[in-house]
Protein backbone atom coordinates (compact mmCIF):
# COMPACT_ATOMS: atom_id res chain seq x y z
CA UNK A 1 0.00 0.00 0.00
CA UNK A 2 2.83 2.38 0.88
CA UNK A 3 4.48 1.77 -2.54
CA UNK A 4 1.19 2.54 -4.32
CA UNK A 5 0.82 5.80 -2.38
CA UNK A 6 4.36 6.85 -3.24
CA UNK A 7 3.70 6.02 -6.89
CA UNK A 8 0.64 8.29 -7.01
CA UNK A 9 2.43 11.13 -5.21
CA UNK A 10 5.30 10.93 -7.72
CA UNK A 11 2.84 10.76 -10.61
CA UNK A 12 1.04 13.86 -9.31
CA UNK A 13 4.21 15.94 -8.97
CA UNK A 14 5.57 14.83 -12.32
CA UNK A 15 2.32 15.96 -13.97
CA UNK A 16 2.77 19.40 -12.40
CA UNK A 17 6.21 19.75 -13.99
CA UNK A 18 4.97 18.64 -17.42
CA UNK A 19 3.92 21.42 -19.75
CA UNK A 20 1.94 20.91 -22.92
CA UNK A 21 3.95 22.16 -25.91
CA UNK A 22 2.74 22.32 -29.48
CA UNK A 23 4.11 24.02 -32.56
CA UNK A 24 1.92 26.75 -34.02
CA UNK A 25 4.11 28.03 -36.84
CA UNK A 26 7.63 27.54 -38.24
CA UNK A 27 9.47 30.09 -40.39
CA UNK A 28 12.62 29.19 -42.33
CA UNK A 29 15.14 32.02 -41.87
CA UNK A 30 17.86 30.45 -44.02
CA UNK A 31 21.12 28.50 -43.62
CA UNK A 32 19.29 25.68 -41.82
CA UNK A 33 17.83 27.95 -39.10
CA UNK A 34 14.18 28.43 -38.31
CA UNK A 35 11.99 30.20 -35.80
CA UNK A 36 9.18 28.16 -34.34
CA UNK A 37 6.31 29.72 -32.49
CA UNK A 38 5.35 27.30 -29.74
CA UNK A 39 2.22 27.22 -27.63
CA UNK A 40 3.08 26.38 -24.02
CA UNK A 41 0.26 26.04 -21.50
CA UNK A 42 -1.84 28.66 -23.32
CA UNK A 43 1.00 31.14 -23.86
CA UNK A 44 3.28 31.55 -26.86
CA UNK A 45 7.05 31.65 -27.20
CA UNK A 46 9.43 31.92 -30.13
CA UNK A 47 12.21 29.35 -30.27
CA UNK A 48 15.33 29.41 -32.46
CA UNK A 49 16.22 26.07 -34.09
CA UNK A 50 19.02 24.76 -36.25
CA UNK A 51 17.53 21.76 -38.03
CA UNK A 52 16.07 19.72 -35.17
CA UNK A 53 18.29 21.32 -32.51
CA UNK A 54 16.45 23.71 -30.19
CA UNK A 55 18.82 26.59 -29.41
CA UNK A 56 16.68 28.62 -27.05
CA UNK A 57 13.80 30.96 -26.44
CA UNK A 58 14.28 33.93 -28.67
CA UNK A 59 14.63 37.60 -27.81
CA UNK A 60 16.41 38.69 -30.99
CA UNK A 61 18.95 37.07 -33.27
CA UNK A 62 21.37 37.43 -36.17
CA UNK A 63 22.68 34.85 -38.64
CA UNK A 64 26.23 35.51 -39.88
CA UNK A 65 26.59 36.36 -43.60
CA UNK A 66 28.13 32.93 -44.33
CA UNK A 67 25.44 31.11 -42.34
CA UNK A 68 28.15 29.49 -40.20
CA UNK A 69 27.03 31.16 -36.96
CA UNK A 70 23.95 32.45 -35.21
CA UNK A 71 23.96 34.85 -32.30
CA UNK A 72 20.93 35.45 -30.15
CA UNK A 73 19.76 36.98 -26.92
CA UNK A 74 17.52 34.59 -25.03
CA UNK A 75 14.19 35.90 -23.86
CA UNK A 76 14.02 34.67 -20.26
CA UNK A 77 17.38 35.93 -18.92
CA UNK A 78 18.74 38.16 -21.69
CA UNK A 79 22.02 36.24 -21.98
CA UNK A 80 23.86 36.26 -25.30
CA UNK A 81 24.69 33.00 -27.08
CA UNK A 82 26.52 31.99 -30.24
CA UNK A 83 25.87 28.78 -32.14
CA UNK A 84 28.61 27.34 -34.35
CA UNK A 85 27.08 25.34 -37.21
CA UNK A 86 30.14 23.20 -38.03
CA UNK A 87 30.50 22.00 -34.44
CA UNK A 88 26.77 22.13 -33.64
CA UNK A 89 27.86 23.85 -30.45
CA UNK A 90 26.08 26.59 -28.47
CA UNK A 91 28.25 28.82 -26.27
CA UNK A 92 27.01 31.34 -23.72
CA UNK A 93 28.82 34.66 -24.26
CA UNK A 94 27.34 36.68 -21.40
CA UNK A 95 26.22 35.59 -17.96
CA UNK A 96 24.11 38.62 -17.05
CA UNK A 97 21.55 40.79 -18.77
CA UNK A 98 23.22 43.94 -20.10
CA UNK A 99 20.46 45.57 -22.17
CA UNK A 100 18.35 44.65 -25.19
CA UNK A 101 20.54 44.16 -28.25
CA UNK A 102 20.15 46.87 -30.86
CA UNK A 103 22.50 45.48 -33.54
CA UNK A 104 24.86 42.60 -34.33
CA UNK A 105 27.88 43.30 -36.58
CA UNK A 106 29.74 40.30 -38.00
CA UNK A 107 33.35 40.35 -39.16
CA UNK A 108 33.95 36.73 -40.07
CA UNK A 109 37.33 37.48 -41.64
CA UNK A 110 38.63 38.76 -38.28
CA UNK A 111 36.39 36.26 -36.41
CA UNK A 112 34.68 38.94 -34.32
CA UNK A 113 31.06 39.61 -33.43
CA UNK A 114 30.27 43.10 -32.18
CA UNK A 115 27.08 43.64 -30.23
CA UNK A 116 25.56 47.09 -29.79
CA UNK A 117 23.00 47.56 -27.04
CA UNK A 118 20.05 49.86 -26.48
CA UNK A 119 19.94 52.29 -23.56
CA UNK A 120 23.48 53.57 -24.24
CA UNK A 121 25.07 50.42 -22.79
CA UNK A 122 28.66 49.96 -23.94
CA UNK A 123 29.16 47.78 -27.04
CA UNK A 124 30.92 44.45 -26.62
CA UNK A 125 32.99 42.30 -29.01
CA UNK A 126 33.28 38.53 -28.90
CA UNK A 127 35.62 36.09 -30.63
CA UNK A 128 33.68 33.74 -32.91
CA UNK A 129 36.54 31.43 -33.86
Amino acid sequence: MKAVSIFFVLLFFSSLAYSEESEIKAVDIGSGFSIKTISVDGGKSRQLYFGGIKLGQLGNYSISPSGSYAAFQDAPAGNIYIFRVDEKYKEQLSSTFIAPIKQYTWNEKLEILRVDFANDAKSMSFAIE
